[in-house]
């Protein structure tokens, strides 16, 4: 079925902003906002809790949540601790009132399979997975319903080679440390409006994906975290000066739109569909039947 089709409409898409290699577009809404939900890392969110399985194995671990109301968790979040860092397969709503709540996720930590400390509970981060790892994080989700480990573990590698930036853990975050003084280089250039509900992001002239939230303050508080992420792709692309067209982003937007979507993974209330045109795949979450988070990716990325 076809979810968005009809509501190509009510969005306006404005830009292109570009620093170097990246440009983005920003999507403003017409229709008023869903009221917007509190989400992990935030600095207010208390009684929440990401901790290894009492058995710990590396594709699932728990959540409680002891707030009456949900929190929502953006795909390719970086938990870091325990046993090993982990990222979230995918977007997620964590209920409220919950405990020992079992989410997939995918290690970006080969290399330690033990404690940092006594303390079973994951730090979260601002950090995220980068976008090529990304893309193919949920080319496997749509797939196989569960993000393919080996392919995650090489792209790091190939991406740590491609920086100079190996480490004895194999860790993503540590390539994100290592090339810090040029991604905030790309993070301090781009701003967002109140209106701001998404994102369309290109590489040179290569649309690259979408992220579409139901509230602005979500993708306010993802935003430096999304740009860093895309960032880190775009300082091993040579800048070739150009970008694509705003017609060619609206086109490729509303194709997204016209997805064909299905029910792919239910983690009551919680349901993401997986959708799929002629040019793009995408997922889509949906909390207690409503619209939270769209993201999509071409078929392939060309940079």
């Amino acid at each position: 079925m076809t979810l968005l089709q009809n509501n190509f409409d009510q969005f306006t898409l404005n830009g292109p902003y570009t620093y170097k290699n990246l440009s983005l577009f920003s999507i403003q809404s017409s229709q008023k906002e869903q009221n917007s939900y509190m989400c992990l890392g935030d600095e207010n969110l208390k009684n929440f809790m990401v901790s290894e399985k009492q058995q710990a194995e590396v594709p699932y671990i728990l959540i409680s949540n002891k707030n009456d109301f949900p929190v929502f968790i953006l795909d390719g979040t970086l938990l870091d601790g325990c046993k090993q860092n982990r990222i979230t397969d995918m977007s997620l709503m964590i209920p409220g009132n919950v405990e020992n709540f079992e989410i997939p996720v995918s290690c970006v930590e080969r290399g330690r399979w033990h404690y940092k400390n006594d303390f079973n509970a994951f730090n979260t981060s601002k950090t995220m997975l980068y976008h090529k790892a990304r893309f193919l994080k949920m080319k496997s989700v749509n797939e196989n319903k569960k993000a393919s480990q080996d392919t995650i573990w090489s792209s790091i590698d190939e991406k740590a080679s491609n920086l100079g930036s190996t480490s004895e853990s194999a860790a993503m975050d540590g390539i994100y440390e290592k090339q810090q003084e040029a991604l905030e280089q790309f993070s301090k250039v781009f701003k967002l409006e109140n209106k701001d509900l998404g994102l369309v992001y290109a590489i040179n002239n290569h649309i690259v994906g979408v992220d579409l939230f139901c509230h602005h303050s979500i993708l306010n508080f993802y935003f430096l975290s999304i740009i860093q992420s895309l960032a880190l792709d775009c300082i091993e692309t040579e800048d070739t000066g150009l970008a694509p067209s705003k017609t060619e982003v609206v086109n490729f937007f509303k194709h997204v739109l016209m997805s064909n979507f299905e029910e792919w993974i239910v983690l009551d209330p919680s349901a993401l569909h997986k959708g799929e045109s002629n040019i793009a795949n995408s997922n889509l979450l949906f909390f207690q039947n409503k619209f939270v988070h769209l993201t999509s990716f071409p078929k392939e990325l060309n940079y």
